[in-house]
């Protein structure tokens, strides 16, 4: 496993997460953490969500959601914010409240190889492998489809799946790593972007140990790369047109690469069906990481 990793998980984040609230919310939010199982945890937090009358949940989606996948492979996908609204609590529960937890038991116990149907009945939510909670048929233009058709065109030897349930390493999740600019979820766009604090956790050498990085969350940056420059201290390199997109087949579909020491990123727009993603597209962009993946590799074994 990543040193980075490690390093990261070792950084108590529920109790940093638990200083941000005042009574009477940091009192229900430590009577949950008390316990030690996720699930009952989850079952707690529901309970005293329940409870609460009209209120907007969103304020305690985690900023430390570390994101889903293998935190020891090499491509990192960055996207916009969790697809969901704020008031489903019990997915803000399992996919962002409990998220630290969760790997900190699954790297305790070394759940890696383990059935991860059985991961989540015995923690509530695998973040090594999601679709063994969300189990049903992933729409082709959802963002999970998109993405693993270009980790698949990767990979193509290894044959992954995006409906793969219970083996990690028979999934797509098993070559990236997945997490959120906005830590915020919302059905849509929930608007407002990073925050200093959540930026000041992207800047965690963890999120820098992928030689790789494809930065979904463009419409964020508003035409400004600062967010870029700042988190990845990288320097743009060029635009790549991947495709002609629209009815007459005249819009072009780019990406704009960005270098720094150790990673390359790509900053591009959401990965769903509503982008005008191309199979081409997908293909060309594959091609593009694969093609930068191994003259990185020359230029390190150079050196």
């Amino acid at each position: 496993m990543k040193s980075e990793f490690l390093e990261l998980i070792n950084t108590d984040f529920d109790e940093i997460y638990i200083s941000k609230f005042k009574p009477p919310y940091q009192n229900l939010i430590i009577e949950a953490f008390e316990s030690e199982e996720l699930t009952q945890r989850e079952l707690l937090l529901k309970e005293r969500f329940s409870a609460l009358e009209i209120f907007d949940f969103k304020q305690f989606a985690n900023p430390f959601y570390i994101g889903f996948g293998n935190p020891n492979s090499e491509i990192l996908v960055i996207g916009k914010e969790k697809a969901f609204s704020s008031e489903n609590f019990e997915l803000l529960i399992k996919e962002s409240i409990n998220n630290y937890k969760q790997w900190k038991t699954i790297i305790q116990n070394d759940l890696f190889k383990m059935n991860q149907l059985d991961v989540t009945s015995k923690i509530g939510f695998s973040p090594l492998l999601p679709k063994s909670y969300h189990t049903g048929k992933t729409k082709r233009n959802h963002t999970w489809s998109i993405t693993a058709s270009i980790i698949n065109q990767i990979y193509p030897a290894k044959e992954l799946q995006v409906n793969e349930i219970q083996d990690i390493t028979k999934s797509f999740f098993q070559q990236c790593f997945l997490t959120e600019l906005n830590y915020k979820p919302a059905k849509y766009h929930e608007g407002s972007g990073l925050s200093l604090e959540r930026m000041d956790f992207l800047k965690s050498n963890f999120f820098k140990s992928f030689p790789s990085v494809i930065f979904s969350a463009k419409s964020y940056l508003k035409g400004d790369d600062k967010i870029i420059k700042e988190i990845f201290n990288a320097k743009f390199d060029c635009v790549i047109e991947l495709d002609k997109i629209g009815r007459d087949k005249t819009k072009p579909l780019t990406i704009e690469k960005y270098t720094s020491e150790y990673q390359t990123i790509y900053v591009c727009n959401q990965l769903s069906g509503a982008s005008g993603w191309t199979n081409n597209s997908l293909t060309k962009f594959a091609e593009q990481i694969s093609i930068d993946s191994v003259k990185s590799t020359t230029n390190i074994k150079a050196i």
